[in-house]
């Protein structure tokens, strides 16, 4: 490939050596300009062919592949077994709460039904009514369950 700049905006272009002496156009600005000969230009060498690639060659044993450890989700470990004289027993899971999830959801559903009597005792106040503010209270009374449940 024959590589030069674009005279007019400086883009590095390449160029077939066949193409020598013929004009090409700037991809860029659309520039019509002279390709340069292959000695008053820079040459890049051609990547070597992919025929010269031995395809004889097997493909790797297993074994010489490294084997990943056995992984496994947090979380998903069997109990620890604690033994106590001739008696096993087996130790308590960890807390679910480990992340806080389950006081949030009780926050989340307490400030979802103060809003909802709020809004609903402010329509009633106003003469008007809101089927949204029951359904908001209902959702929040939902999510304090669901945050109990995981307690």
């Amino acid at each position: 490939m024959i590589v030069f700049d674009c005279q007019s905006c400086g883009i590095q272009m390449q160029a077939a050596p066949e193409n020598a002496g013929k004009r090409a156009r700037c991809p860029s600005c659309g520039a019509i300009q002279r390709v340069p000969e292959i000695d008053d230009a820079y040459t890049q060498d051609q990547p070597d062919s992919y025929d010269k690639y031995d395809r004889d060659d097997s493909p790797p044993d297993l074994d010489d592949i490294p084997q990943q450890p056995n992984w496994q989700w947090p979380g998903s470990q069997e109990p620890e077994v604690a033994t106590v004289g001739e008696a096993e027993t087996s130790l308590p899971p960890e807390s679910k709460n480990a992340d806080g999830t389950a006081i949030s959801s009780i926050t989340w559903g307490a400030i979802m039904m103060i809003g909802a009597l709020l809004w609903f005792f402010a329509n009633l106040a106003g003469g008007r009514f809101s089927i949204y503010a029951p359904i908001i209270f209902i959702m929040g009374i939902l999510k304090i369950i669901t945050g109990l449940s995981k307690l």
